[in-house]
């Protein structure tokens, strides 16, 4: 019995197993090698979308992360010109 693509990824094993019963030996190796290369696809694709969707998480969280860190040097650089004028101010008295 010769099985699709769609088939032998979504047949039980046992089932397979009994289906399998009767064939040659090199035909039975094919079938197990063919279902495993095709399951194989499949988890390499879920993987890369996997990664595809977590490495754009991490960039929107980078910029955001970056907008953080330009907004607290700003206010840095507020807060160090504000001490200078107090200093300066106190230096004077």
């Amino acid at each position: 019995e010769e099985f699709t693509d769609e088939q032998l990824l979504k047949i039980p094993v046992k089932e397979l197993n009994r289906k399998m019963r009767g064939l040659e030996n090199s035909e039975i190796v094919r079938l197990r090698k063919r279902r495993r290369s095709l399951k194989n696809r499949i988890y390499a694709s879920v993987c890369k979308k996997k990664r595809v969707a977590e490495q754009k998480t991490y960039e929107v969280q980078n910029r955001i992360l970056v907008k953080e860190r330009n907004t607290l040097k700003m206010e840095l650089e507020k807060v160090k010109t504000e001490r200078d004028k107090i200093k300066e101010a106190y230096q004077t008295l």
